[in-house]
């Protein structure tokens, strides 16, 4: 598994889980057990018919009822007793953990959609580890050098494998490339070596794609042997046929001797100084045909179809060797680059340099081989669309630029993979019982687990096989199943008693409109609106009802028709943010509505004129302020025996103290004055109501002003205030002013013209004190002075 697939893995496991969690408000959009507990890994379903009962007295006629939610919800909130949730998990069940390098060798896993397990993995190398090596040599000529040095390795190169392992074998072949141009000699085939200085046609031969030399063997004085017996040959380009070669040395099982033991390491160490051939390479030779992954090995043990065939695809050997176990090696003396890419794409490769003398061919050998039989790689084989897999370790040291390959692992240590697995919900929805699913994870050269994935699809078979078809519950029209009802066709509802015919007609307006608008769903004639739409045939849209102040729409006490609101009872106004009571409109101290001068609107009084009445209960009397002026008239004839009322003032009472007044208690009594006959009159007056016969009371007690002057001596006041000083002395006050401000002017005035006289008197004096030249004048006559010239 490469690097970009595990994070693949992780991510995709992080979107399931996030998905999940974000989801389990929808729980309750789940009618039936089973889709709810596949569809959300948070659900969990009740199977109480009394939970379903309660439910069903407070659900409307066209919501089904739902007893799926969160465990906690259901427990806590419905009340639901906690035996009869249904909630399965995730589990696994494992064989084989003794007596085997990869335990457990065989797990089943009972697998929910959405809720992840983690199996661990455990790879633990044998104490006698059994190796087959296949060396793949290259014979062309170039790498003559190299093959004589390895012939020359003897027992040292036997030891160095020997040493890890107890139980050895060694066989190997060899590769140059195709015969036909332009790959190949074309002119002299039994002599390809010309271009390479070589003058002995002995030491070089015909050339060939690829030659088994030695089957599997143990006797390793013949495989010794064998090597220097080898002949060399050559080819026109660079690039050899090092991936033909692989392909067959992996698939020729029975002429190679490939042991059939599982238990055995696998290992290919290739020996090249070239580049490699791909596929399509061959469209220069004129080959179009792909090549075949089965044995092509003629009599001569060489593959015979190496001038008739294309060159193997990098994929095609990479999924030969991993079918077959094998771990490949490359030792190069060549473009080391192109083949560390070239092991990006063959899982359990290793590359390493060649050496060019003997201490280092056999450390890079050493090297490439201890690091070969102890890395631990696995891979997934039998994949699915819909399963997440990831498999990590957790206690090893990892490969460079990998995450998923251990390095180093030996006896005795061993290492530890977490294998997690969670599965898409989708997998359930492909109709009928989905088949389980067969996974293998593949460690090359330790063994395999085999894992058997069940999802748990039909969550709830123990309830559903208790169904009840034709119940009473549900109204005769369903079938009542885990507790809930699920109806037949042409039947819907919480109990299946609203039947889906011959009431749509209730859904729409007319006959030429879409059900509900195409906006809702219809169900028991009525019509249950989507998102955003309200009305009775949900043809309008949300956005434009009326909004309360606190935002919410009716002001949350009705429903939106059609951009007005329908209230609940005891509110109205546009957006039913308005109370129909009107406690908050009485007024405490008359116990009348609004004063009985208004009407109360919304809890609150409108006064049914505000030039008279203002105030929370319209209690303020606005004509009242200037009710003494309206009374001044009457108090005044009233209050001087003999004099003639000219009005009417026959609803005005004078009294002398407040408590003649009835209900004084309650009463703001306002001050008024008048002037009568040069005296002063003070009295108090209550509320004058217009438009009324209330009688009007005037409270003149004998200590106001001037009160008893006027009833008992109308002139003793005196004769009043003289008027006429007031407006003479205002006449008199501003001509004097602008006196004053008069000879103000006139005094800066003359000030400044003196100021002026004097500074032109200075100017004139200094014009005359000047000298008389002309500025323009140069006197003519020039005087020089000897410098050395003294005066005696």
């Amino acid at each position: 598994m490469s690097l970009t697939d595990i994070r693949c893995c992780h991510l995709l496991l992080l979107f399931v889980t996030f998905w999940n969690i974000c989801s389990g408000q929808e729980c309750s959009t789940y009618y039936q057990c089973d889709a709810c507990i596949v569809q959300n890994s948070s659900c969990a379903w009740c199977n109480s018919k009394t939970v379903f009962d309660t439910q069903l007295e407070l659900s409307e006629a066209v919501s089904p009822v739902s007893l799926c939610g969160t465990p906690e919800e259901l427990v806590g909130v419905l009340g639901c007793p906690s035996e009869d949730v249904i909630n399965p998990s995730s589990s696994f069940d494992s064989e084989g953990d003794t007596g085997v390098v990869v335990r457990p060798s065989n797990v089943d896993v009972t697998l929910r959609p959405g809720v992840p397990i983690t199996v661990p993995l455990t790879v633990e190398p044998p104490k006698n580890l059994a190796v087959d090596m296949y060396l793949l040599l290259d014979l062309t000529w170039s790498m003559r050098s190299n093959i004589l040095l390895l012939s020359t390795l003897g027992s040292d190169l036997i030891n160095i494998f020997t040493n890890m392992s107890s139980d050895f074998r060694v066989g190997f072949g060899s590769f140059v490339d195709k015969t036909i141009a332009p790959f190949g000699e074309i002119l002299d085939p039994d002599f390809p070596c010309h271009g390479e200085g070589v003058s002995t046609p002995d030491n070089c031969r015909r050339a060939y794609t690829f030659r088994h030399q030695l089957s599997f063997t143990n006797n390793y004085t013949e495989f010794l042997g064998k090597l220097e017996e080898l002949f060399f040959s050559a080819s026109y380009d660079s690039p050899e046929s090092i991936l033909d070669a692989m392909l067959q040395s992996a698939v020729c099982t029975d002429e190679i001797g490939w042991s059939s033991d599982d238990s055995r390491r696998r290992i290919i160490m290739s020996m090249t100084d070239g580049d490699y051939h791909i596929a399509l390479d061959g469209k220069l030779g004129g080959l179009l045909q792909r090549p075949e992954k089965d044995c092509q090995l003629n009599d001569r043990l060489e593959y015979m179809l190496g001038d008739q065939r294309d060159y193997s695809s990098v994929s095609m050997v990479a999924g030969v060797l991993q079918e077959e176990r094998i771990i490949p090696i490359f030792l190069t003396q060549g473009p080391l680059d192109s083949y560390k890419q070239l092991i990006q794409d063959i899982p359990n490769a290793v590359v390493s340099q060649l050496g060019n003398n003997r201490e280092v061919l056999l450390q890079r050998i050493e090297e490439a081989y201890l690091k070969s039989i102890g890395a631990v790689v696995p891979l997934v084989i039998g994949r699915h669309d819909l399963l997440s897999l990831s498999v990590v370790p957790s206690n090893c040291t990892l490969a460079e630029d990998t995450t998923d390959v251990c390095e180093g692992v030996l006896y005795p240590a061993s290492v530890v993979y977490d294998a997690t697995f969670s599965i898409d919900p989708e997998y359930c929805q492909q109709g009928g019982k989905p088949p389980p699913i067969s996974v293998r994870i593949q460690f090359t050269g330790f063994g395999e687990t085999d894992f058997i994935i069940q999802p748990v699809c039909e969550p709830c078979t123990e309830c559903t096989s208790m169904a009840e078809p034709g119940s009473a519950t549900c109204s005769g029209n369903g079938t009542f199943e885990c507790s809930t009802c699920v109806c037949d066709l042409g039947y819907q509802g919480p109990n299946c008693g609203c039947q889906t015919g011959g009431v749509l007609t209730l859904c729409r307006p007319n006959v030429f409109v879409e059900e509900c608008s195409g906006n809702g769903q219809c169900t028991c004639g009525k019509c249950k609106c989507d998102e955003g739409f309200v009305g009775d045939f949900c043809s309008c849209e949300e956005r434009f009802c009326p909004v309360g102040a606190g935002g919410a729409i009716c002001s949350g006490q009705g429903k939106c028709n059609c951009d007005k609101c329908e209230c609940n009872p005891g509110f109205t106004g546009n957006a039913c943010g308005c109370t129909t009571e009107n406690t908050t409109c009485l007024n405490k101290l008359s116990g009348s509505v609004c004063t009985d001068a208004g009407s109360c609107t919304c809890g609150v009084c409108i006064c049914s004129n505000y030039s008279e009445r203002i105030g929370d209960f319209c209690e303020t009397c606005l004509p009242c302020a200037s009710s003494c002026s309206r009374v001044v008239d009457c108090v005044s004839c009233l209050t001087i025996e003999g004099r003639e009322c000219s009005s009417d003032c026959s609803h005005i009472e004078i009294v002398s103290d407040k408590t003649e007044v009835p209900n004084y208690q309650k009463i703001s009594f306002k001050n008024c004055s008048l002037a009568l006959d040069g005296c002063e009159v003070l009295f108090q007056m209550d509320d004058l109501v217009l438009g009324t016969e209330d009688v009007v009371y005037a409270v003149l007690s004998p200590d106001q002003s001037d009160y008893d002057k006027l009833r008992n001596d109308p002139g003793s006041c005196g004769a009043g205030l003289l008027i006429w000083p007031i407006p003479v002395g205002i006449v008199l006050g501003i001509i004097l002013v602008g006196i004053v401000a008069i000879v103000v002017w006139k005094l800066l005035s003359l000030a400044n013209e003196y100021l002026e006289y004097r500074q032109w008197m200075k100017s004139v004096r200094e014009e005359t004190s000047r000298s008389g030249s002309n500025p323009l004048f140069v006197d003519p006559t020039s005087r020089y002075q000897n410098p050395r010239y003294k005066s005696r």
